[in-house]
């Protein structure tokens, strides 16, 4: 057995090859790890309301950024504002006890929930804030210069061509589930 291969000969070598066990569980785990993160096999469409208790400058604002991002994705994927989906709500900040907890915007894949936090954040970042975090909602990670910078996005006038790349690419991964 070659170490390094992930595919093993069948028969005597000269048939066609078949993945390997470790190559199968590497792509279940692959598929497991990006199901965890929320890339679903119905990437391509995506539902969101937002919330009534923002006003009615901040639902304007947000959906200019979901518009943003619909443009961005150049037809890949579609964000559908719709209920029965993701949910984009003011957050509650009464529990954070010192500045350093305070976060502008938490994307929570599990529960499909975005809290916007307008204490945490300066006057007129809103519309950054809520494109980091439906960029989140998209499946894209915290990269460095970006839009999806961790260290914030206050500054962020656009969508980054990069982050708009990745969230389209995204949106072709599909995974079927198949029983044995």
């Amino acid at each position: 057995m070659r170490i390094g291969s992930i595919f093993t000969p069948v028969g005597s070598g000269h048939g066609p090859r078949q993945p390997s066990r470790l190559a199968l569980l590497a792509k279940a785990v692959l598929a497991a790890s990006l199901l965890l993160l929320g890339v679903d096999a119905h990437a391509d469409e995506l539902r969101l309301s937002i919330d009534p208790g923002f006003s009615m400058y901040e639902r304007a604002t947000i959906l200019r950024a979901v518009n943003e991002w619909n443009a961005a994705l150049q037809g890949a994927r579609h964000i559908e504002i719709a209920d029965g989906g993701w949910v984009v709500k003011p957050s509650d900040a009464s529990h954070i006890v010192n500045v350093n907890q305070c976060k502008a915007g938490l994307t929570n894949r599990l529960t499909r929930e975005i809290d916007i936090n307008d204490q945490c954040m300066p006057k007129g970042a809103l519309a950054p804030v809520a494109r980091h975090e439906i960029g989140h909602m998209l499946g894209l990670p915290h990269i460095a210069h970006t839009l999806m910078d961790p260290t914030c996005c206050f500054d962020a006038q656009a969508i980054d061509p990069a982050s708009a790349q990745m969230a389209r690419g995204l949106g072709t991964l599909k995974f079927v589930a198949v029983a044995r």
